[in-house]
């Protein structure tokens, strides 16, 4: 049922972009809006991993936004001293989180073929040789011989099947989205743990499909007039560190990039990017540390109103998914969403009022033509 019904809005979506009048409504309709999209990964060839986006849909991607759209860094949307957004229609900022080295090979040549700039958000511990978490993940699940175990981790029993490619890609989603709340030390722990139980050696180093930018590289990408912003030193969930920890996290990075490329960072993108990773002192201490402006990694309501609070759209293979995005149908449908709710609690916070209203006629009242509605009559 589910299938069916994701099948039917997906082919909703594909209609309603192929009606090209009612796509440039909706696009105008959120023009104000900027589509600041989130990449991460890049493969050369359509049938690489499906978590990446092919050399060639990335060059439809950049072909697509030439026609119409002003393509600028997340630095150059907000470029006022004071953080606010500028008076720019039909802005798209792409993004590019962790560091890989594919963006270099793959993205870069076809970014600079159109003219046009992007926004990183490097690792720095990740650029330093340290192998991110959710590839020692996938790596452990990968190389293992074993079939099935069982053990305890993550407080609990759990049995792990991977018997089979599909097995293994469920087991790590499920995995992923357990550590992914984890902080770094208990996330090393289950990995560790993990490695043992499935009789895995893994290294901190990253594999020969996890290399990330080198700094040679970074210099070059900062050179050609993209922007590197900062993804934190550690990537670590930034609501479950003490406020001496979040201090230094956020400011070595910063500091380290600012002292290698001999210019200020002013922007950030938070770690994992859910709203359960942000709160008032994460906030706080970001501006405190002197960033400018900060992404997530989802829509928000009323999004790219705080600098610090900027929503993002994830970028696939997806072209339906894309355009859909670009047109702004994604935002609007938020929006809508956003203000049927607020008018349901309206609705109910009046229907609530008027129950306690004291003019009202309590059950059981009898009336009569002399007496007021508030008058309760009793018998003898």
């Amino acid at each position: 049922m589910s299938t069916i019904g994701s099948n039917w809005k997906y082919r909703c979506k594909a209609v309603l972009i192929s009606i090209r009048p009612v796509a440039w409504v909706v696009a105008w309709l959120t023009r104000t809006s900027p589509r600041i999209f989130m990449f991460h990964r890049f493969c050369a060839f359509p049938h690489g991993p499906t978590d990446r986006v092919d050399g060639k849909t990335f060059e439809w991607i950049l072909s697509t936004l030439s026609r119409g759209w002003r393509v600028i860094t997340l630095r150059d949307y907000l470029r006022s001293p004071s953080g606010a957004a500028s008076t720019q229609h039909y802005v798209v900022v792409i993004t590019v989180d962790d560091g890989y080295a594919d963006f270099y090979t793959i993205a870069l040549p076809r970014l600079t073929a159109y003219g046009m700039r992007a926004t990183i958000f490097p690792v720095i511990s990740f650029l330093d040789g340290k192998s991110l978490w959710w590839d020692r993940l996938r790596r452990i699940l990968q190389s293992t011989q074993v079939s099935y175990a069982t053990g305890e981790m993550l407080g609990e029993e759990l049995v792990l099947n991977l018997s089979s490619p599909l097995e293994r890609s469920m087991t790590y989603s499920k995995l992923n989205a357990a550590l992914l709340s984890l902080d770094n030390e208990n996330r090393s722990r289950v990995l560790a743990r993990l490695s043992q139980l499935l009789k895995v050696e893994t290294m901190e180093i990253p594999g020969p499909d996890e290399q990330p930018l080198t700094w040679t590289q970074i210099q070059e990408i900062h050179t050609l007039g993209h922007e590197v912003g900062s993804h934190t030193y550690s990537h670590p969930n930034l609501t479950q560190l003490s406020r001496e920890d979040l201090s230094e996290d956020v400011r070595a990075s910063k500091e380290r990039l600012e002292a290698f490329l001999g210019t200020q960072v002013l922007s950030l993108a938070y770690p994992n990017g859910r709203l359960c990773d942000v709160n008032q002192s994460v906030m706080e201490e970001i501006r405190s540390a002197g960033y400018a402006r900060a992404v997530l990694a989802y829509l928000v309501p009323n999004g790219a109103q705080d600098p610090l609070f900027l929503p993002r759209m994830a970028v696939t293979r997806d072209r339906v998914d894309l355009l859909w995005k670009l047109y702004g149908f994604e935002v609007l449908s938020l929006s809508i969403r956003e203000y049927l709710a607020t008018l349901a609690k309206r609705v109910s916070t009046l229907l609530s009022i008027r129950g306690r209203n004291p003019l009202r006629v309590p059950p059981g009242t009898i009336l009569t033509r002399s007496s007021p509605p508030s008058e309760k009559l009793r018998g003898p």
